[in-house]
């Protein structure tokens, strides 16, 4: 039931999140401009790679450098989808005008969490075939004595 459990949370969240964020965006912006979609765009683009990093992730929680790699990469999505929403919120009330800006801070929060990603992924590997070693080693340990 757990197993069930774990997969339809992300799943939900990824459908009910970027439903509430677009009945939220027409009932509270009544002139929408492209900056208004531009960052609630970004804003569903965060919720959904949230939802989908953790269900992406979920495999790798079984495995030995699970542990670090599911709570690292949780904070980060985190973390990411704080910043992704705080900056397209202060475009979203009015105090950041340029398109430009809003994009290209976007795209840098985007690359930054990539590329923190790919560093907890290789960790992780790396982590991963240490402890292999390290098992390896044990057994023959025990099998020597």
């Amino acid at each position: 039931m757990k197993n069930k459990q774990s997969v339809f949370t992300p799943l939900i969240a990824g459908v009910l999140a970027p439903a509430l964020t677009l009945l939220l965006f027409f009932l509270a912006i009544p002139q929408r401009e492209s900056i208004h979609w531009i960052s609630v765009s970004f804003i569903l683009l965060a919720e959904l790679i949230t939802a989908g990093g953790f269900l992406a992730l979920r495999p790798y929680a079984e495995r030995l450098h699970g542990p670090m790699l599911h709570t690292g990469a949780k904070i980060l999505f985190g973390v990411y989808g704080g910043a992704a929403l705080l900056v397209s919120l202060v475009f979203l009330s009015g105090l950041g005008k340029s398109t430009a800006l809003l994009i290209t801070a976007q795209t840098i929060i985007l690359v930054l969490a990539a590329l923190v990603m790919t560093l907890f992924l290789l960790g992780g590997k790396y982590i991963s075939q240490a402890e292999m070693q390290a098992l390896r080693a044990a057994k023959e340990r025990e099998a020597q004595e």
